[in-house]
This record gives C-alpha cells, structure tokens and sequence, in this order.
C-alpha cells in the first residue's frame, strides 16, 4: 500500500516498526481518511498481529498491518479499485466488501464466487464502485474467528463531486473478548447463544477504548460511524446538537432524521453504517464525544478535539 494511501492515528503508530513489510509508509492514516487522487493498486496482506489494549500485548491479533488495526481503505465513485489480498495465516481466507454493489465475482464468497485464498496465495480483487458511501470489509471464510480477532475494516468511496468537508474521521467500533492476560477467550459460549449472543468485555472505537482525534475549530466534518463488530446493537448519540445525519449505510437520506440524544440514542447494529456533517467547536480544547449507552452507564467511545484557528464554518 502506498505512502499516501492512508494516515495513520497517532496511537496507531506508537507501535508501527514493521509497518514498511507490510508495503506502508509510516504517514499514512489508520482511522481518518486520507487523499487518494489516482487509482493504485492496493496491497493487503492478511497476517497475525499484536496489540496491546492493556498492560498486556494480546497475540493472536488479524489484520492486515502487524500492530495496528486494518486501515480505512480508500477509493473513489466511478473509478476502478484493484485490491491484491495476500494470505499468510494458516487458515483460508477471502475478503468481502461490505455494501458495494460490484460484480458477484469480486464479492469474496468462497466456493460460490471464488476459490478460498489459501497460505501465500494472492487474489486480485477489481472493481469499479458505482456508488459513494460508507461501507466496511472483512473475511468471508474463517469468518467468525477471523472477525473477532480483529479483521474488520472501514471502506470509504469518495463522490465524485467534493461535498465540502474540512475533514474526514472514520470510527471503528469493535468488541474483543479477552481475560485478565490479554489472551483471547472463546469467541462463543452456550449462555450467550441462547441469549442475545457473546459480547466482548473490550468495547473499542479503532482498536482503542476512548481515543481522542485532533481536527480543526469551527470546521465542517464527516464522521463516519461503523459497527463491525458481530453482536453488539450501540446506542449512539454525539454530545453536540450543530450536526446532523446525512447517510446511513452507505446511502443519503432524503428526509431528515432527528439528531440522537442520550434519551432517544440511534440503534446501530452489526454490519450498519452512519454518517455525521457535524461542525467543530470554535475554541481550541473544546469537545465533542461519540457515547455509547451501555448497560449501566454512557461510555466516551471517541472524542473530536477542536485544534487551531476558527475557521467558521456553517453547517
């Protein structure tokens, strides 16, 4: 994947020194939404990672960077993508492009439109996205286990007419189900098959609990919300009132649909996608968080922190 393919979050990179095996440029962007002006071939590589969400590292990790969570991928409406996915775990795999409507041949089904991608084999992915949006990634095969180690990811395609954003922020919201050690638990148990499934006891926005994101004061940003995880319905709700919803997996809406509070929070369930035009606050320091109603309290699932100048924008 190129240097100027995609930035990575400041966190992200604390832990990054195999990054350049991994064919990525240390400036690239893990969670935001970086400039992408030709079509390039991206190269992924599906391997075992490491991160550390506490004191301990937690192996056994999937993504396609071996520290970092998968980054947002990026490409634009009407234009070909050409995504190469390069397998070196043990087990098959495939990769699936969650909501965008392309050729069956490329959706990453295995035995139905492809052969699995077996050890240090290599399937080329091409396409041409009709439509802009919001949409997300993961494995087809070995699904399950290789989700909840970690292998979702957030898809963007940009329009082909700038809409005017300042700024870009993808979050990521994903659960890990993990012991006191930071090793893996069992992805499912028989109490929460019959109930409402198995949750993670690491509730994450990018791989991170609470992480805080630097964008301009007073400026017009996208916040793209995706819940990849595989159980968990979040109840969201943004801590400001100058934003609204302009799209909801993957799709604008036509009519407007009331801004979420913490009484009457937005449901957002597994696979589903929401986008924010929001305005950032005018003064440097300044907040806006995106909560999460859990059971028993809210919980700060990531912070926009206003920086710099105002620049006055209305939204």
């Amino acid at each position: 994947m190129k240097r100027r393919d995609f930035l990575l979050t400041a966190g992200a990179i604390a832990g990054t020194a195999g990054l350049g095996a991994a064919g990525l440029g240390a400036t690239g962007l893990v969670s935001g939404v970086g400039p992408r002006k030709a079509p390039m071939p991206y190269d992924l590589i599906v391997q075992k990672a490491r991160y550390r969400f506490t004191d301990q590292s937690t192996l056994g990790m999937v993504s396609l960077l071996p520290q970092a969570p998968p980054p947002v991928l990026v490409g634009h409406q009407g234009k070909p993508m050409v995504l190469n996915v390069r397998n070196t775990l043990p087990d098959y795999t495939s990769m699936h492009w969650h909501g965008v409507r392309i050729a069956n041949a490329m959706d990453g089904v295995p035995y139905l439109t492809q052969m699995p991608i077996a050890t240090n084999e290599t399937f080329p992915y091409a396409f041409t996205p009709p439509d802009a949006g919001t949409y997300w990634y993961h494995p087809h095969c070995m699904t399950m286990d290789q989700m909840a180690h970690g292998l979702t990811g957030v898809l963007v395609i940009k329009e082909a007419k700038d809409p005017g954003f300042d700024a870009d922020q993808a979050i990521n919201l994903k659960d890990f189900r993990l012991n006191e050690e930071g090793e893996f638990l069992p992805s499912f148990t028989g109490r929460g098959a019959a109930r409402a499934g198995t949750f993670g006891n690491i509730v994450t926005a990018n791989w991170q609990e609470n992480p805080v994101y630097d964008q301009p004061a007073g400026a017009l940003l996208r916040l793209r919300v995706v819940n990849t995880d595989t159980t968990r319905i979040h109840k969201l709700y943004l801590t400001t009132t100058d934003a609204r919803i302009i799209a909801w997996d993957g799709h604008p809406v036509r009519d407007p649909i009331a801004l979420p509070t913490a009484l009457k929070p937005v449901f957002v369930g597994p696979g589903q996608r929401l986008d924010f035009a929001l305005r950032m606050p005018d003064s440097e320091g300044q907040k806006i968080d995106l909560m999460a109603s859990l059971p028993g309290q809210p919980k700060v699932m990531a912070s926009l922190r206003a920086i710099g100048s105002n620049l006055n924008r209305n939204l």
